[in-house]
């Protein structure tokens, strides 16, 4: 049987790949890292007379990158919801039902 879901994920990939929230983001996380490993003049983690490689900058430079990937997919995430609520899907799944209050009787405790 053919799975339901594997043409939704190729559907959001290319959508996601198409996107400029990709692109930019994709550009801002090569330069970084690009710039931080070939430039004396930018350093992300390790200030002062601590070597690059040494395990103090490689953390401060793998948290610098997960606060912006953070931010990435906060991104990545709005552009989806945004999508949903403007083609009025989101109304299928979010809310859909409402819940009725409980009547005081011997099913409600």
């Amino acid at each position: 049987m053919k799975s339901r879901l594997f043409p939704i994920a190729r559907f959001e990939a290319a959508y996601q790949l198409k996107s400029p929230v990709f692109l930019v983001s994709f550009v801002l996380l090569f330069l970084l890292a690009f710039g931080g490993i070939t430039s004396d003049n930018i350093q992300l983690g390790g200030a002062g007379n601590v070597t690059v490689n040494s395990p103090d900058a490689i953390t401060q430079n793998i948290l610098i990158f997960i606060l912006i990937a953070m931010f990435v997919v906060i991104a990545f995430v709005a552009n989806v919801v945004l999508r949903d609520v403007e083609s009025r899907s989101a109304s299928r799944f979010i809310g859909s039902t409402s819940i009725s209050p409980c009547r005081p009787g011997p099913k409600c405790s």
